[in-house]
């Protein structure tokens, strides 16, 4: 069987004014292939924590993590290319426009300049975004800032994409 995400036994500790404490402790479960996984909990209990983790936002304290088999401490390039993902805290630049910014995502996902040309022309069309293409990111309103966040988590097809709403 083949597993998009097995995580064993990861905890994530933070130090606060001297005093540690664990966002994440011995967390385990696989998610197959094909399978729609949800997690949810209250404020604070480490979903978002967890999400950065796979994402290798985040490195885990303790405990392993795999992608489609591929390690998340030890085969980071491959994971970029099969990972991306969708939130209302992406890191866009506020001063490119939405299209420099899609473009920028599109190198740091390894596209060449005719697999991006090709990507973007889909996804605008796909989207409806050719009305901000040329608008700087951080004139945005909320709904066309996820529009863009949605196009960035799609430019390199991924295989996995966790999204946090």
């Amino acid at each position: 069987m083949t597993y998009a995400v097995q995580i064993e036994n990861i905890s994530r500790k933070f130090k606060r004014s001297k005093q540690e404490f664990y966002a994440l402790k011995d967390v385990s479960f696989n998610i197959k292939e094909g399978e729609i996984f949800g997690l949810l909990g209250p404020n604070g209990s480490g979903k978002t924590t967890l999400i950065n983790i796979l994402t290798m936002v985040l490195k885990p304290s303790s405990g392993t993590a795999k992608i489609f088999d591929h390690d998340i401490l030890k085969d980071k390039t491959k994971i970029v290319s099969i990972i991306n993902s969708a939130s209302g805290e992406s890191q866009f630049h506020t001063f490119l426009t939405v299209k420099e910014n899609l473009e920028f995502f599109a190198t740091v996902y390894g596209l060449n300049k005719e697999q991006t040309k090709d990507k973007l022309e889909f996804l605008i069309k796909k989207l409806q975004i050719e009305n901000i293409l040329n608008l700087r990111f951080g004139w945005l309103s909320s709904g066309q800032r996820m529009r863009a966040i949605l196009a960035k988590s799609l430019i390199n097809d991924p295989k996995l994409q966790p999204s946090l709403s």
